[in-house]
């Protein structure tokens, strides 16, 4: 990857089936690469480059790894196309003369703009399987320096990344936690129905306090002590349906008035799933839980103070753990109670 971009003349390749293209008055071609000539082809240019015009990050190993993980477990491999300044260095040969389908003669190699880590991906991945990859590409014709490091950041800082809920959504027929969580998001009769964000961040004022990756972490904590093979996902949802609505009903002004109320804080539904999931234990040898007895906790909460006040500065794992333990005792007490009456 590491050509130096003065070579112009010590190699020649031909890259058939192309489609050339006009946008805007540039001329873009579209094609595919064959994976043999990454290394002739392609140079990054790493940002502490001689001369000040270089732009790339380093290489991020992990996420080369992942991609190359993901493709080995993929019948049909999908990419998005990378994205290359030609700098003048491949011309376009039309078929029959003329038209926008032909072919482009490589006489010297094009900078990647956006796609190194998917190359350094698709490369591991060859290295260690073998197989055929078709690399999709779009290669601008020619870009001067300042041209391509101005391509290089629209690109980089005008993407939206995807968020990890709709991840989540997408992954969800796949992923027993994900398709639970999806279902509490989605289902008519769940309590976190019309109050999850699938696709997005939390909205407060727009009545979307959770997202979905919200309900996975909480999910997730839920079935912690659970080993997935033991319970089926319709059995995991019929829990955390139950159990999440009693919690609603026992609690609905506190539940519905997240303005006064921290019922619905991350930390605190993280905190409500940790109390349930000492009752949801597979390795006791119980498919399922009682859900009489997830019904009974919920009821010896009653009279814990919800106000977002007592809440306030608790975050996180610990903070979670915290209001866990000032649950568990307010509950002692009351199962306690109880008893004596």
């Amino acid at each position: 990857m590491s050509i130096p971009l003065d070579r112009r003349s010590d190699f020649s390749i031909r890259i058939n089936n192309v489609t050339r293209t006009r946008v805007n008055g540039m001329i873009q071609y579209l094609g595919f690469l064959n994976p043999a000539h990454i290394d002739r082809l392609l140079v990054i240019k790493p940002y502490n480059e001689e001369g000040g015009k270089g732009y790339q990050r380093p290489v991020n190993q992990r996420r080369t790894k992942d991609l190359a993980e993901y493709l080995s477990h993929q019948q049909a491999v999908i990419l998005p196309p990378i994205l290359l300044n030609a700098a003048g260095n491949w011309e376009y040969t039309p078929d029959n003369g003329s038209g926008d389908t032909g072919a482009l003669i490589c006489t010297g190699p094009a900078s990647i703009i956006d796609g190194q880590h998917r190359i350094e991906g698709i490369k591991r991945f060859l290295d260690e399987y073998n197989t055929e990859v078709r690399i999709p590409f779009c290669a601008i014709h020619n870009l001067d320096e300042n041209e391509e490091i101005e391509t290089f950041l629209i690109v980089n800082t005008t993407a939206k990344p995807i968020q990890k809920s709709h991840v989540h959504y997408l992954e969800r027929e796949h992923d027993p936690i994900s398709w639970v969580a999806s279902q509490l998001a989605t289902d008519l009769h769940s309590p976190f129905y019309g109050i999850t964000a699938i696709t997005g961040v939390r909205q407060w004022r727009r009545g979307l306090p959770v997202t979905l990756q919200n309900l996975v972490k909480m999910v997730t904590i839920l079935y912690r002590k659970v080993d997935p093979e033991q319970i089926r996902k319709e059995d995991m949802l019929e829990i955390a349906l139950t159990y999440f609505s009693e919690i609603k009903n026992t609690f609905l002004e506190a539940w519905e008035d997240v303005k006064h109320n921290g019922l619905m804080q991350i930390v605190v539904l993280n905190a409500l799933a940790m109390v349930a999931s000492q009752m949801i234990d597979s390795s006791q040898g119980e498919e399922t839980a009682d859900l009489y007895t997830l019904k009974q906790s919920v009821a010896n909460m009653k009279g814990f103070d919800w106000s977002r006040e007592r809440f306030k500065g608790l975050h996180g794992p610990k903070g979670s753990e915290t209001i866990q333990v000032e649950l568990l005792t307010h509950m002692a007490k009351q199962s306690a109670r109880r008893g004596t009456e």
